[in-house]
């Protein structure tokens, strides 16, 4: 079919009273991104919709983050 699928780690992943999202590094911001997961396996979770695939996600402190938070990035994997 052509499409590459996208995973992340699950560790990523925000669940919220509105569904799965996550938090994208923009700018030196914290951005969250609401996305539509798939399947879950050992290389996460799949992402079918909201990401690209070329973002950089927030990995730590997910629980001490808000939405336009100022963030330092610390590791570019």
């Amino acid at each position: 079919d052509g499409l590459t699928t996208l995973w992340v780690p699950r560790n990523v992943i925000v669940l919220g009273p509105d569904g799965s999202s996550v938090y994208v590094a923009f700018e030196g911001k914290a951005m969250i991104r609401k996305v539509t997961t798939g399947r879950e396996g050992a290389l996460g979770v799949e992402i079918t919709d909201g990401l690209v695939g070329d973002e950089q996600l927030v990995a730590s402190n997910l629980d001490q983050i808000k939405d336009g938070a100022r963030i330092a990035v610390t590791s570019q994997k």
